[in-house]
């Protein structure tokens, strides 16, 4: 469901000014490598989007650049 989840946000991005998106339980994607992307998909969407990201306590975040992360 993520990929669907993600190109609907892809598709629909540029009606919004800013976003913030969380993705929980990054690391799904080393333990069940067939249903679950790698880092590299959502660091790639994020580029994609231009987006800014990090990982924090395990969640990926990613957001427009011009928000402050804190």
């Amino acid at each position: 469901p993520i990929i669907y989840e993600l190109e609907t946000i892809s598709n629909n991005i540029r009606k919004f000014e800013n976003v913030i998106i969380f993705v929980d339980d990054i690391s799904s994607g080393f333990i069940d490598r067939k249903n679950y992307p790698q880092l590299d998909f959502y660091v790639e969407w994020a580029r994609r989007n231009k987006l800014i990201w990090t990982i924090e306590q395990g969640i990926f975040i990613m957001k427009s650049s011009n928000l402050n992360m804190y």
